[in-house]
Parts: structure tokens; C-alpha cells; sequence
């Protein structure tokens, strides 16, 4: 049975194993949100967390677990908060996911400074004219690409998120069942989940290629010289 809170009554749903009581804190020394067994005995889960969501204690540590931080994933976890849920935020490498580390923003960065490049070598076209030899740097290019990146990061460090509100836990996830996750030595419980762990470079299975330098979306920003 539930009970919704109420000044001079409770209203009660049947429930065959037990209920959760959703009662003014002290009432009948009941505590809000207790759990009653079929007797009407108050039973203790370990793990309810104790902060209270809107007047109610849950069984779950999070209302929501994001599993993935990239974009989507903190698009969604974000707006759970917005919402009023307790979020966690799970990334099990770095905060950004594939659009800050190896997608949209570097090959951004890189598009431009091409551009840039290309401009330079045609300004006869427009007129213009630059004293001196002035060369492209593939160097100092790719070192442009990663300074934009790490500003980007800038951004969406855990202490960012953590300060909104919302938990951060960096490791690879593993479901225990339906509600609980395993990262590293620790468990947490979820209400619901959200899996948004992005995507990754394909290698195609090409006899021979592992044994040959190959450059993916992951690897060809950290490049130091053009190949």
C-alpha cells in the first residue's frame, strides 16, 4: 500500500510484498518514506540514501544513472537535474566523450586552420601580398587543435558537474542487475538508467593491417608531423 501525504488522511494502494509509506515524518513513529512489510512492520533497506527527494526517501541511490559522458550523456544527465532527480554521471575515460576528444571539436579546430592555410596561400588573389617566407607548421597546427580541446574540457571537468549537482564517477560501469551498477570497488542503485556510451573507430578486419601504422579519429590529433 502507498500512502501520500496528507493532514488528516491516507490514501492506500494494495501492494502484495510490502509498501512504501509516504507519511508526514513522526506520524505513528513511522519515519517519511518507510518501507512497511505485509504486517505493517517498518523494514530498512541499506540502500536507501538518506537525503530526502521531494518529501520522499528512496530505495535507490540515484533517480537517474548516465552511463557515458559525451554529449548525449550530459545532455541528459543535465536535464534530469533541471527536472529535480539525484543524477550520477559515468564515464569511464574522460569527460567529453568523442566530440570533445576526437570529433567535432578538433576536426573543427582543424577545418579552420586549413582554411586559414588556404587563404594565406591565395592572397594574391585578393591583392594582398606578405613580406618574408612564412611556412605551415604542422607542429605548432596540432598543438593549436589540442589547446582548443583542452579549452573546451575546461568546461566539462567532473568538479563542473559536481558542483551543479550532479555525482560523478569516472571507471568502466558494470551492471549487477536491473537497478544495480559495479564501478571499481563500489555499487550504486538507480531508479533508471540511460546508456549513451557513444561510439568508436571501426578496424576493419583486413589481413595484415595491425601490422601496419594506421592512423583512426582517435590517434591522427595526437600526430606531432603531417604523415
Amino acid at each position: 500500500m502507498e500512502v501520500q501525504p496528507a493532514a488528516t488522511s491516507r490514501q492506500l494502494k494494495a501492494s502484495r510484498q510490502s509498501a512504501v509509506i509516504k507519511a508526514p515524518m513522526g506520524r505513528n513513529n513511522i519515519a517519511q518514506g518507510a518501507t512497511l512489510g505485509p504486517n505493517g512492520a517498518q523494514q530498512h533497506y541499506p540502500e536507501q540514501h538518506s537525503g530526502i527527494m521531494g518529501g520522499y526517501v528512496s530505495i535507490y541511490n540515484y533517480d537517474l544513472i548516465v552511463i557515458g559522458g559525451g554529449s548525449g550523456g550530459i545532455s541528459s544527465a543535465i536535464l534530469a537535474l533541471k527536472l529535480g532527480k539525484k543524477v550520477a554521471l559515468v564515464e569511464k575515460a574522460k569527460i567529453g566523450g568523442d566530440c570533445t576528444w576526437y570529433g567535432c571539436v578538433p576536426s573543427k579546430a582543424l577545418i579552420k586552420a586549413s582554411e586559414v592555410a588556404h587563404h594565406y596561400k591565395n592572397l594574391n588573389k585578393y591583392g594582398l601580398a606578405l613580406k618574408g617566407n612564412h611556412e605551415l607548421n604542422a607542429r605548432q597546427v596540432m598543438a593549436h587543435v589540442r589547446s582548443v580541446r583542452e579549452k573546451v574540457y575546461q568546461e566539462e571537468k567532473p568538479e563542473v558537474f559536481e558542483k551543479m549537482g550532479i555525482d560523478v564517477f569516472i571507471g568502466p560501469p558494470k551492471f549487477i542487475n536491473n537497478h544495480k551498477i559495479q564501478i571499481k570497488d563500489q555499487t550504486f542503485t538507480s531508479k533508471s538508467f540511460v546508456i549513451s556510451t557513444g561510439s568508436g573507430p571501426f578496424i576493419p578486419p583486413i589481413e595484415g593491417i595491425k601490422d601496419l601504422p594506421f592512423l583512426t579519429n582517435e590517434t591522427i590529433v595526437e600526430l606531432e608531423e603531417l604523415p
